[in-house]
């Protein structure tokens, strides 16, 4: 059974569940945010004997980090070193403590992967609220005890939550912010080898990529997909991280080089996610915060592997498309070179002739002519070559600007098929997130970045607000009208069950089932389109043609 109850704040109404403050209040007098969190770290080893863990929790950079820990060793084979993320979740949303006597019999939790993947029985959590929010918790568990935990220890806890919070506050106040300091390997062995609780601690340093790489052209998406494949493979094989890229910078291959200088900053003690930081273009950031999971959690080639999956499914994506675009594209461009070709080489005496016998040619006989002296001009080849050379640069800023998005997101066919393609990627990314261990914000931001849409990424700031003011992913995303109805049911269905990384392989799939039906309508569409444009344009220049030989002949008449 699961009891809840939260502090009585001045000004707000009371009812059964609240517990005042002014309870025996718990004091703590240290003067450093460490020695605090030890001080409050002893008191719960004091009050709760029947604890099998005791972790000190505090957010820092929108993610949960231990800063003080204790645990029975023997309860870790049992609990796998994880924590229950649908417990933190709750307590997080609600604001409210809560004390759980068999989380396993509990409705509300026993069908959470989480806890049936722990065998999560008795849980404390009370959270420590600074300025309205959670900004850090207190997490006591017994893996073998059902109903370890009582409502006075609850109560307890809840006025030790009081305390801390009232002495960051004062720390805050009064002196520098927490340190960001390295996890401890203790802390890390408590948080658990699969990183689901353990999250980069300090704001990355990007780093400056040498001059004579940043000239190199960047390798392709097949390129990074081989890249961490094998560097999943090796690390798996146990080679270590240096040898690892030893190896691979001694490939023939466009990733050898940029291989050569991670080793070269791996070497020098640098973490691999900040060498990586070097070359953000080539390693987005959701990329390198899976890879500082992965470092920090000991589960590096498992991270590899999970990010070369997603590197080989949009390498997949990209490639259908452009193989259903690539035909009708191919014979639309073929078929205009053939246009604009044929007047200046097989009518221009033509055109002569219809020049010198005095006929007054037709507007359209005009034009094509003057088009047919154009394009026979040397001038007109280099005009071409150097717009060519000036397009890219200059349209690339055009392409990835919103007002481009948004004229896209209009159209009748590409907006659905733009869509898609968006919430796809965003499905692949908050699936690596999720199951690398990310809280499910930070989730959510990096999905959005990883989508590559400036739409997309807004669209998740305000999902994330609301599921901060405590509603449910499912809800959240309902709230969008930019998310199909297919997104928001698999989620739902993987809020209730604990299985959200599951589901979004599942909704990747059905998505990229979708696309591909999408991009097969639009292919049908285009290529008889593209047939009757260039059927119009044939018979411009064969009407072109004919006006004046039909006017010679009523003069002749």
């Amino acid at each position: 059974m699961a009891d809840s109850c939260q502090l009585d704040r001045p000004g707000s109404e009371s009812d059964g569940d609240v517990l005042p403050i002014g309870q025996d209040p718990v004091e703590l007098v240290s003067t450093t945010p460490e020695s605090l969190f030890e001080e409050a770290l002893s008191l719960c080893r004091e009050r709760f004997s029947f604890a099998d863990r005791i972790l000190l929790l505090h957010q820092e950079h929108r993610a949960l980090a231990v800063r003080a820990c204790y645990g029975n060793k023997a309860a870790f084979v049992v609990t796998t070193e994880e924590i229950s993320r649908a417990i933190i979740r709750r307590v997080r949303r609600t604001n409210r403590a809560i004390v759980i006597g068999d989380a396993l019999n509990e409705a509300e939790f026993q069908a959470s992967h989480s806890v049936k993947r722990i065998g999560q029985r008795s849980v404390l959590c009370a959270p420590v609220i600074m300025g309205g929010n959670t900004k850090g918790l207190i997490y006591i568990d017994s893996a073998s005890l059902i109903n370890a935990f009582n409502l006075e220890e609850l109560r307890w806890a809840i006025r030790l939550a009081t305390a801390l919070a009232r002495a960051l506050a004062r720390l805050e106040r009064h002196q520098e912010p927490l340190l960001e300091e390295p996890v401890s390997a203790e802390a890390r062995r408590t948080t658990g080898a699969s990183g689901a609780d353990l999250q980069p601690r300090a704001t990355e340093e990007i780093l400056k990529a040498p001059p004579h790489l940043r000239r190199r052209p960047r390798p392709s998406l097949s390129d990074k997909a081989v890249f961490y494949r094998a560097l999943a493979c090796m690390l798996a094989s146990g080679f270590p991280v240096h040898r690892s890229l030893q190896l691979l910078s001694e490939s023939e291959n466009r990733f050898a080089s940029f291989s050569a200088q991670l080793l070269e900053d791996v070497e020098k003690g640098f973490p691999l996610s900040r060498a990586m930081s070097r070359f953000h273009l080539l390693f987005p950031l959701h990329e390198r915060k899976l890879i500082k999971v992965g470092e920090n959690s000991g589960t590096l080639d498992t991270t590899a592997e999970t990010i070369a999956r997603a590197v080989e499914s949009e390498v997949q994506t990209r490639g259908r498309l452009i193989s259903a675009l690539l035909y009708p594209t191919v014979i639309f461009v073929f078929c205009l070179i053939l246009i604009l070709a044929a007047p200046p080489l097989f009518l221009n005496d033509f055109f002569e002739n219809l020049t010198q016998s005095g006929v007054e040619l037709p507007w359209l006989s005009q034009v094509v002519m003057a088009g047919s002296w154009l394009i026979s001009q040397p001038v007109t080849v280099l005009v071409v070559f150097a717009i060519a050379a000036v397009a890219r640069p200059v349209a690339a800023p055009i392409l990835r600007s919103r007002r481009f998005e948004n004229w896209l997101l209009g159209l009748p066919l590409a907006s659905s098929i733009y869509k898609t393609l968006l919430t796809t990627r965003l499905v692949r990314a908050l699936g690596l997130q999720l199951e690398a261990g990310l809280y499910l914000d930070a989730s959510l931001r990096l999905a959005g970045i990883a989508s590559g849409s400036e739409t997309v990424r807004e669209e998740m700031e305000r999902v994330i607000t609301r599921v901060m003011n405590g509603n449910t992913l499912e809800f959240a995303l309902r709230r969008s009208s930019f998310f199909p109805p297919l997104l928001t049911e698999f989620i739902a269905v993987g809020e209730e069950t604990g299985r959200e990384p599951e589901m979004s392989r599942v909704i990747e799939r059905l998505l990229n089932f979708e696309l591909e039906e999408a991009v097969e309508t639009a292919q049908g569409l285009v290529e008889p389109l593209i047939m009757a444009v260039v059927g119009l344009l044939v018979g411009l220049v064969a009407l072109a043609c004919l006006l004046p030989l039909v006017r010679m002949v009523q003069n002749f008449l």
